[in-house]
């Protein structure tokens, strides 16, 4: 089991801790509702040091993930970011991750905590060309402030660091005296930057930021939260919404994939599908009565089984129950009644276009 190098920290604010992708992390500090209202409303801080960190780097960088990913990178300029999937060949998704281009041949891969070993692994392994490879994930940690105030919070702990960023932009900053990427990218909808350094130095960068944004009702964040937040949001989570047994297409991220870019992994196997369509897609799901949806409850037409929810919980900010699911492709339409069966009750739903939240 890995230790955040805020461990220390969550322990001394009594935060409520859980086992989660190989790392010991927060789940809460004081009540998801309260932390997830705070960064809808104000700003929260999130410990995301699970998250790997994977520098591909050189000449033939570009190369390699080009092949590697379903982006294409080569309209990501430098202090650009592109949110990708990596897929086997059959279209199989091994991980969702995003990709900061933080100079011409220098990429900084944020993958996911439980796949990071084995995503470093794949990224040495397959493509072409010869790029320098390096695994940082247990030499970095990070934090991400997420929220309404989370601009003027960041402008008063540095001026100029968060208009200085277009929108998924990233830069390398100085601080005390180790270099820092900070981007406007997260997993929430709301305004803010996820910041990567040394690990040594993430204690130090949590308390600061925290010192400077007390005032404006800035409040640690755990996992809890963030799984409300991203699912208001219709953001799916690697293994529990997509995983190498689903595709883009049936996941309902096509729009990731480039198929006007030269051969990569998985294109030919997308493609088929984007031609001749598949039988299932992930549909958002919003409970019309009552109750609280989650992973493994059948989803119904009539009576019929048609899908299951892959995650699901109580919306904080819309006071209902949501989630994802897979359903038969001619159900996934917004405004399609079905119902979620929960502890052997039939409970009215509907097919929701995304996201669930809207400001």
């Amino acid at each position: 089991m890995h230790q955040s190098p805020l461990a220390e920290i969550h322990q001394n604010l009594g935060a409520q801790l859980m086992d989660f992708g190989g790392w010991r992390l927060p789940v809460s500090f004081s009540t998801i509702v309260e932390e997830h209202l705070a960064t809808r409303q104000r700003a929260g801080l999130f410990d995301i040091s699970h998250l790997g960190q994977i520098e591909v780097s050189g000449p033939q960088a570009l190369e390699r993930l080009q092949f590697l990913l379903t982006a294409d990178l080569s309209v990501t300029g430098a202090g650009q970011s592109a949110y990708s999937l990596m897929c086997r060949e059959d279209g199989g998704i091994l991980d969702d991750l995003y990709v900061y281009r933080l100079e011409e041949e220098r990429y900084l891969l944020a993958v996911n905590a439980s796949h990071f070993e084995e995503d470093a692994v794949w990224i040495q392994g397959h493509g072409p060309g010869k790029p320098d490879i390096s695994d940082l994930s247990l030499e970095m940690g990070g934090v991400a402030l997420q929220g309404p105030l989370a601009p003027q919070i960041l402008e008063r702990w540095m001026p100029d660091v968060y208009q200085g960023i277009e929108l998924r932009g990233v830069r390398t900053l100085s601080w005390q005296g180790e270099e820092w990427v900070v981007a406007r990218t997260g997993y929430t909808g709301e305004p803010g930057v996820e910041i990567f350094g040394p690990k040594a130095g993430v204690p130090d960068l949590w308390e600061s930021l925290m010192q400077v944004g007390r005032s404006e009702g800035l409040k640690p964040a755990g996992l809890g939260a963030r799984d409300t937040l991203r699912l208001e949001m219709g953001y799916p989570l690697y293994g529990s919404d997509m995983d190498a047994t689903t595709t883009p297409v049936e996941a309902n991220l096509k729009w990731t994939v480039s198929l006007d870019k030269p051969d990569f992994m998985g294109k030919e196997a997308i493609a088929r599908q984007v031609k001749q369509g598949v039988s299932r897609r992930l549909a958002g799901i919003a409970l019309t009565e009552r109750g609280i949806p989650r992973g493994g409850c059948p989803i119904k037409k009539e009576g019929a089984q048609v899908g299951k929810v892959t995650s699901g919980t109580h919306s904080p900010s819309l006071e209902r129950g949501i989630g994802l699911g897979y359903v038969e492709v001619d159900l996934a339409k917004p405004g399609t009644a079905l119902s979620c069966e929960i502890r052997g009750r039939a409970v009215s739903a509907e097919v929701t276009k995304l996201p669930f939240y809207r400001r």
